[in-house]
């Protein structure tokens, strides 16, 4: 996968042994450099953001609602401009148990394919439906895939993803790590099957929200990297969070 996340969490482990003077300082000069690349790529990742006039500066979804909890469970949002000119697919996740399980169901645009409101419909069945009539509520949310080279003008990055998550309410406290069935898939491998070594280093990244935090999980590769003792070799997998339209990122 390519390594274009920018950083948001560097987690050091720094007061589990007791280390010498001389260990420390090298230890200080690898958090340095490690900053120094965090820093590097925010920076050139918001700008790739503000030099395109098309880019993800406004609300992707502008507007999400849904009919009533029923079989043919009907779910709309609205997409702007930009998106839907951008050749824009959507798939909408259903679960009528508490989120355990989820059905998908593709989108697509009400008046033809410039339209801005996209619809899904959940026709359920089976275990759907008996859930649905215990419990009479439905969770959902969208993903959708729009092509780079118009929205961004940068062909490199191929198709780009976006979604929404599922939120995460444990009932006691935080469970962590957090159950599977409440992660979204953020990001995927392009590459064709086959055409890349199963020992490579990221393989999948997923993400929810509570009401206050938000939850990753990064999926690594089967013996992708030689690891050495405390002082390295290491290999940082670090995910950022920006906002670029915030003078304050």
């Amino acid at each position: 996968m390519q390594n274009k996340f920018s950083i948001l969490f560097l987690i050091l482990i720094t007061n589990l042994f007791s280390i010498t003077e001389d260990q420390r300082l090298q230890f200080e000069r690898i958090k340095e450099v490690v900053f120094k690349k965090f820093h590097q790529n925010i920076i050139e990742t918001k700008q790739a953001y503000r030099d395109s006039a098309n880019s993800f500066l406004i609300d992707v979804i502008t507007g999400a609602t849904s009919s009533a909890p029923r079989n043919g469970f009907v779910m709309n949002i609205n997409l702007p401009d930009t998106i839907v000119a951008s050749e824009v697919e959507i798939t909408t996740f259903v679960s009528t148990n508490n989120q355990n399980n989820w059905s998908s169901f593709d989108g697509y645009p009400i008046n033809g394919p410039m339209d801005n409101t996209w619809e899904s419909v959940a026709n359920l069945s089976g275990l759907d439906l008996i859930f649905l009539d215990l419990d009479n509520s439905i969770n959902w949310y969208t993903t959708g895939i729009v092509e780079a080279s118009i929205l961004y003008d940068q062909p490199d990055w191929n198709r780009l993803f976006f979604t929404q998550t599922p939120k995460y309410h444990p009932a006691e406290g935080d469970e962590f790590p957090i159950p599977e069935n409440f992660l979204a898939e953020l990001a995927y491998d392009f590459t064709e099957p086959g055409t890349v070594l199963d020992a490579y280093d990221i393989k999948g990244l997923y993400g929810a929200h509570s009401d206050n935090r938000l939850y990753y999980k990064i999926e690594y590769g089967d013996e992708c990297c030689a690891f050495g003792d405390l002082f390295g070799p290491w290999y940082f997998y670090l995910i950022g969070v920006t906002n670029p339209i915030s003078p304050y990122g």
